[in-house]
């Protein structure tokens, strides 16, 4: 026969009180926070958008056009202008706007730069009015003229190049140019191993050969020594792009005498890849 389990009654209260307690914190727990006493639902996080990237033109797509633009300066002593210095150069609008800024400022500095008088030259100049004075002929004012000479846009790059005509005293002036190339999507200056899309040691081989084939083949145009100098004195940013191609060149009195002029040479440009 089964022995009988006599339940306390009190025992028994208990147990129901302490099960009702814990069905009420549970249900209380579930509706936590929602004070509408609707039930609790879980949604996935918004779906983000992002802005659409903008499609970048093709190189040959970029267009910029370019207004003149002028800053002089002088140095006057005593009455006497002994130095004038001008800059004709040229301000870009269109295409990227970024890199157009970006393109203007670099030409500003260059500007800055080139206009200034320097000290030296104020010195050179008193001296030669000085001598003039003493042997009772004119002084002949300093003049530094630098103009914008071409502007070209090739494959979505810009060529900009400048010359400067130096007249001191009475010495035959002076001419040399100084160049930039820019890339119209970025607005940074490169130099010619970008342009044509090669390694800077190969650009270096490349414009050593040109020149060494015409210095051997007019080599009384150049200095004795030019062959052994030439590697020394490359460099990768001395060309321009024209319509009929890029040009290599190299400024007076460094491979060449003076009275040479501007050594420059013209390379086709579907023989560098353009």
């Amino acid at each position: 026969m089964k022995k009988k389990i006599k339940i306390d009654p009190a025992v028994l209260i208990l147990s129901v009180i302490a099960l009702s307690i814990v069905v009420i914190i549970i249900v209380a727990s579930l509706f936590a926070g929602n004070k509408s006493g609707d039930p609790k639902t879980t949604t996935s996080p918004p779906e983000i958008t992002f802005n659409e990237i903008p499609d970048v033109p093709s190189r040959e797509e970029i267009k910029v056009n370019h207004s003149s633009k002028t800053t002089e300066a002088a140095y006057e002593n005593n009455g006497i202008e002994y130095i004038y210095s001008s800059v004709v150069y040229p301000y870009f609008e269109g295409g990227n706007e970024d890199a157009t800024a970006k393109i203007n400022t670099a030409i500003q500095e260059f500007v800055s730069e080139r206009v200034t008088i320097k000290s030296y030259e104020k010195v050179n100049a008193e001296e030669a009015y000085n001598r003039a004075e003493q042997n009772g002929i004119s002084f002949i004012q300093f003049e530094f003229v630098t103009r914008v000479e071409s502007v070209y846009v090739k494959n979505g790059y810009l060529s900009v190049m400048f010359t400067r005509v130096k007249t001191v005293g009475m010495n035959e002036p002076s001419e040399d140019i100084t160049t930039f190339c820019f890339d119209l999507i970025s607005g940074n200056e490169v130099d010619i191993s970008t342009f044509i899309n090669i390694d800077a040691d190969s650009a270096r081989a490349f414009i050593l050969d040109t020149f060494s084939q015409h210095i051997n083949i007019n080599p009384g145009l150049y200095y004795n020594e030019s062959l052994d100098t030439l590697p020394d004195v490359i460099d990768l940013k001395s060309f321009y792009l024209t319509e009929d191609g890029l040009v290599l060149y190299i400024n007076p009195d460094i491979i060449t005498p003076s009275v040479m002029g501007i050594r420059d040479f013209t390379v086709d440009y579907d023989k560098i890849g353009h």
